[in-house]
C-alpha cells in the first residue's frame, strides 16, 4: 500500500522509539481521539495534503495550523462527527474482548506487518495500540477474521456514508457491523454482492452479538437462512470438491467405525468360541469306551454348543470382514475424492496466486504512475504557494496603499477644512475691515457733500452780499451824482427838480440796501462758520477712511498668511494623495497580475491534483483487487490446507479400514478353526458312537 514506504519515516516523525513501553505510554487508547492534533488521522482524512506535503508530522501540522483549521479540516477524530460518533462503541482497551479488540490477533498482525515490528516489537498490546492510532487509517488487517477492502465492496450503503474513509469502516464494525451480524454466515448481510464470499473466514463473538459459527466458506447458518440461496454464499469447485471430500470421508470413517466395531465384536466371539471348541475337542478326545453314556451325551452337548458359537462367530467374522471391506473401498474413494479436492483446490491456488502476482505487477506500475502525479502535485503546490504568497502580498500591498490613500485622503479633508476655514476667517475679517471703510468712506461722502453744500450756500451769501454791496456803492453814487446836480448852480431847475428825485430815490435804495448788505452780511458770515464747521467735519472723516484704510491693510495680514498657509498644507496633502493613489493603481496591477498567477496556479494545482486523484483512485482500486486477490490466495491457501486435511483423514480412515478388515479377516481364521475344533470334537463322539 502507498503508506508501507513512508510509515517508518512517520514513526520517526512522531518521536516513536523502539521500546514498545514508549509507544504504548505515548500513543494509547487515550490519544487517538484526543487533541489538539492527530497526524496519522489528519493525513488519512486528507489525502490531498499528503498527496502535496507528504506524511512528515510537522509538514502535516504545518499545513494544518497554516491553512486546514480556516479551512475546517479535522485535528482528530473527536473533531470529525462521523468518527465521533462511533468512538466510544468501537475504541476499547486492550484484551477488553469488545470493539477493535474482538478482531485484533496479535501475532496475526505481526507476522503481516513485518515493518511495524521491526521498530515496535511483537509485544501484542503495543501492536494492538498501533493498530487502533495508526493501521485502521492505512487499511492494515488486525487478523484473518477482517479485510476492511472487502466490508468497504460489500454494503453500498456504507460506502456512500464513508467514502474512502478506512477508519470508519473498522469503526463501523466494531461498534456496529458485529452487532447486526454483517459477517456471520448466512446473514442477511454476509453476503458480499461485489466479492462473492464473505467477509470473514470465520464469524467474531462480542458481548452484544453472538457468532452462530463456521468457516466463511462454508456457508453454515439456520436452517431457515439455508433454505434462501439468496443468502448463502455460492460455492466454487474447489469448495464443492473439499465438502464431497468431506462428505466421503465422514460416511467412510463411519463405515470403517462400524466395520471395526464388528470385526471386535467378532474377534472376542471368535476367542470365545476358540476356548469352547478347544475345551470340548478335549473333552471328547478324553472319551474312551469306559466313558459312560450320560458323559459322552454330556461331551456331545458342550461340542454342539461349541460348534454353534464357532459357526456363529465364524459368520459375524465374515460379515465383519465384508463391512470392512466395504469400508476400505469407501475409504479409498474419500482418499480419491481428496486427491481431485486437493487438485481443484491447487489449480484455484496457483490461478489465485497469478492474479495476485499479475495484480501486484499492476499495483506496482499504478504507484510509479501515482508516485509521479503525486510528483505533479507537489511541484504545482510548490507554485501554487508561491502564488499564494504573491497574491497575499500583493493583497496587502493594496490594503496597505488602500490605507495610504484613505490616510492622504483624511489629511487632504483636514488640510482642505482647515484652509476653508482660513479662507472664511479672511474673508470675514476682509469685509468687517472694508465694512469699517465704507462706513468711513460714507462718512467722508457726507462730510464732502456737507461742506459742497455749505460751501456753496456760502458763495451764494457771498455773491448776494457782493451785489448787495455794489447796489449800495451804485445807490450811493446816484445820491451822490444828484446831490452834485442840485448843488451845480449851472444846473436848471428841471435838472434839480430831477436831481432831487433822483436822490430821494437813490437816498431810499442806499437806506433799504444798507439793510439788505447788513442782513447779506450776517447770512454769509453764518454761511461761511457753516463752511468752517463742515470743512472740519470732511477732515475728521478723512483722518477716519485714512485709519480705515490702514486697518484694512494691516489687520488682514494675518489672515492672508493663515490662508496662504493651509492652503500651502492642501496642496501638500493634495500631491501627497496623487502620490498615493498611484501608488494603489500600481498596487492594484500588480494585484491583478497577482490574481492571475494565482488562477494559473490553482488551475495547474487543480489539474494536477486531479490527476493524482484519479491516479489514487487507479492506485486504490488496484489495491482494493490486489486485497481481494490477496484475500483470495489466502482463501484458496485455506482450501489447500483443507483438501491436504482431507487427503490426510481419508488416508487415516483407508489404514483404519484395512486394520479393521485385517481384525476381521483374523476373527474368521479364529473362528473357522474354532469351527474345525469343533468339528474334531464331533468326529471323535461319533467314532466312539459308532464303534461295535
Amino acid at each position: 500500500m502507498m503508506w508501507e514506504k513512508g510509515y517508518k519515516k512517520l514513526l520517526r516523525g512522531l518521536g516513536i522509539g523502539v521500546a514498545s513501553t514508549m509507544f504504548a505510554s505515548a500513543f494509547s487508547i487515550t490519544s487517538f481521539a484526543a487533541g489538539p492534533f492527530n497526524a496519522s488521522f489528519y493525513a488519512s482524512r486528507n489525502p490531498d495534503v499528503v498527496a502535496a506535503y507528504g506524511l512528515s508530522i510537522d509538514a502535516l501540522q504545518s499545513h494544518y495550523n497554516k491553512n486546514g483549521k480556516k479551512e475546517g479540516r479535522a485535528a482528530n477524530p473527536s473533531e470529525d462527527p462521523t468518527y465521533a460518533a462511533l468512538l466510544e462503541s468501537a475504541v476499547t482497551p486492550f484484551g477488553s474482548g469488545k470493539g477493535l479488540d474482538a478482531i485484533f490477533d496479535a501475532a496475526y498482525y505481526a507476522k503481516n506487518n513485518p515493518s511495524v515490528v521491526e521498530i515496535l516489537g511483537n509485544d501484542p498490546e503495543t501492536l494492538y495500540n498501533h493498530f487502533v492510532n495508526y493501521g485502521i487509517f492505512e487499511g492494515r488487517s488486525p487478523s484473518a477474521k477482517f479485510n476492511v477492502k472487502l466490508y468497504k465492496a460489500a454494503y453500498s450503503d456504507l460506502s456512500k456514508a464513508f467514502g474512502d474513509s478506512l477508519a470508519l469502516y473498522y469503526l463501523h464494525y466494531a461498534a456496529i457491523g458485529m452487532g447486526e451480524g454483517r459477517t456471520e454466515p448466512g446473514s442477511k448481510y454476509a453476503m458480499i454482492n461485489s466479492a462473492g464470499s464473505n467477509v470473514l473466514a470465520s464469524p467474531v463473538s462480542t458481548s452484544s452479538s453472538a457468532s452462530t459459527g463456521g468457516s466463511q466458506d462454508a456457508g453454515s447458518g439456520s436452517s431457515e437462512e439455508s433454505k434462501s440461496s439468496s443468502s448463502a454464499p455460492s460455492k466454487d469447485a474447489s469448495q464443492k470438491a473439499i465438502d464431497a471430500a468431506k462428505t466421503a470421508n465422514t460416511q467412510a470413517a463411519k463405515q470403517t467405525q462400524a466395520a471395526q466395531d464388528l470385526a471386535d465384536s467378532a474377534t472376542t466371539k471368535a476367542a470365545d468360541a476358540v476356548t469352547a471348541a478347544g475345551d470340548a475337542k478335549t473333552a471328547a478326545q478324553a472319551l474312551d469306551g469306559n466313558s459312560t453314556p450320560a458323559e459322552v451325551a454330556a461331551v456331545q452337548t458342550q461340542t454342539t454348543a461349541a460348534l454353534n458359537q464357532a459357526t456363529a462367530a465364524a459368520n459375524e467374522a465374515a460379515a465383519a470382514a465384508q463391512a470392512a471391506q466395504q469400508a476400505v473401498t469407501a475409504a479409498q474413494a474419500a482418499v480419491a475424492q481428496a486427491a481431485t479436492a486437493y487438485t481443484a483446490a491447487s489449480n484455484k491456488a496457483a490461478s489465485a496466486v497469478q492474479k495476485q502476482s499479475d495484480l501486484a505487477a499492476q499495483v506496482a506500475d499504478l504507484q510509479n504512475d501515482l508516485t509521479v502525479a503525486q510528483g505533479h502535485v507537489l511541484t504545482t503546490q510548490g507554485a501554487l504557494e508561491t502564488a499564494t504568497q504573491a497574491k497575499e502580498n500583493a493583497d496587502q500591498a493594496v490594503s496597505d496603499a488602500k490605507d495610504a490613500v484613505t490616510a492622504a485622503q483624511t489629511a487632504l479633508a483636514q488640510a482642505t477644512t482647515a484652509n476653508n476655514t482660513a479662507v472664511a476667517q479672511q474673508a470675514a475679517k476682509a469685509a468687517e475691515l472694508q465694512a469699517a471703510v465704507n462706513t468711513a468712506q460714507t462718512a467722508v461722502d457726507n462730510a464732502g457733500a456737507a461742506l459742497a453744500t455749505a460751501t456753496a450756500t456760502a458763495n451764494a451769501a457771498n455773491t448776494t452780499l457782493t451785489n448787495k454791496n455794489n447796489a449800495l456803492t451804485d445807490a450811493q453814487q446816484a445820491a451822490t451824482d444828484a446831490q452834485a446836480i442840485i448843488d451845480n448852480q449851472q444846473s436848471t431847475p428841471e435838472e434839480i427838480a430831477q436831481a432831487q428825485d433822483d436822490l430821494a430815490a437813490a437816498q431810499a435804495d442806499v437806506q433799504r440796501l444798507t439793510s439788505e448788505v447788513a442782513q447779506a452780511q450776517a447770512y454769509f458770515d453764518t454761511c461761511d462758520a457753516d463752511v468752517t464747521t463742515k470743512t472740519n467735519a470732511k477732515n475728521a472723516a478723512d483722518a477716519d477712511l485714512l485709519a480705515a484704510q490702514n486697518d484694512q491693510t494691516t489687520e488682514i495680514v494675518p489672515f492672508d498668511q493663515a490662508v496662504a498657509s493651509t492652503a500651502a498644507d492642501k496642496a501638500t496633502a493634495q500631491g501627497d494623495l496623487n502620490t498615493a493613489q498611484a501608488g494603489l493603481n500600481t498596487a492594484l496591477e500588480d494585484q491583478a497580475d497577482a490574481n492571475a498567477d494565482y488562477k494559473d496556479a490553482v488551475a495547474a494545482n487543480n489539474a494536477a491534483t486531479a490527476e493524482a486523484a484519479s491516479a489514487q483512485k487507479a492506485y486504490d482500486s488496484a489495491s482494493a483487487a490486489k486485497a481481494a486477490a490477496d484475500a483470495a490466495v489466502d482463501q484458496a491457501g485455506a482450501e489447500v490446507a483443507q483438501a491436504q486435511a482431507q487427503q490426510q483423514a481419508a488416508a487415516a480412515t483407508e489404514q483404519a479400514a484395512n486394520a479393521a478388515k485385517a481384525d476381521a479377516q483374523a476373527a474368521e481364521a479364529a473362528a473357522a478353526g474354532a469351527v474345525q475344533d469343533a468339528n474334531d470334537a464331533q468326529a471323535a463322539i461319533d467314532v466312539l458312537t459308532q464303534a461295535p
